[in-house]
């Protein structure tokens, strides 16, 4: 089907410049090269647009194949999560958070299994704040 419509977006200019050629119409030999010009470049830019897509096809499926990082990456410093889940205190030492919301610093927290100690920016304050978060409740990045 590509092919065909490819043949036509080339065979209508020509036969349009031909004409003009033919009968001694300068109009319509410049109508015909216009539009196999204009045909070419919407073929190019069309083809582009498949290979760009294609690329972003392959780069989602790979994304999508890896696995989600569920412990800090021991080989970063500053190790960042988001929170999966709203969470809301139960403990001073722990935090507050929404869904979204942005953790760095983050060390596992020897006293406490499965939890983190780190800190994040309140939203509505811009106050930095620190405790524990509740590992299942975010993931790291």
């Amino acid at each position: 089907m590509n092919i065909l419509l490819t043949l036509l977006f080339y065979l209508i200019p020509f036969g349009v410049w031909l004409t003009g050629k033919l009968i001694g119409e300068p109009i319509l030999t410049w109508i015909g090269f216009g539009l196999g010009l204009l045909f070419t470049i919407l073929s190019y830019v069309f083809a582009q647009n498949k290979k760009k897509e294609q690329k972003n096809r392959e780069r989602d499926q790979e994304a999508a194949q890896q696995p989600l990082q569920t412990e800090p990456d021991s080989s970063v410093d500053n190790s960042r999560a988001k929170a999966k889940y709203q969470s809301t205190a139960d403990s001073p030492d722990e935090l507050s958070f929404e869904v979204g919301q942005t953790f760095y610093e983050i060390r596992k927290d020897p006293e406490h299994e499965g939890w983190y100690y780190a800190k994040m920016k309140d939203p509505k304050t811009g106050e930095e704040k620190n405790g524990l978060v509740a590992g299942p409740f975010i993931s790291f990045y």
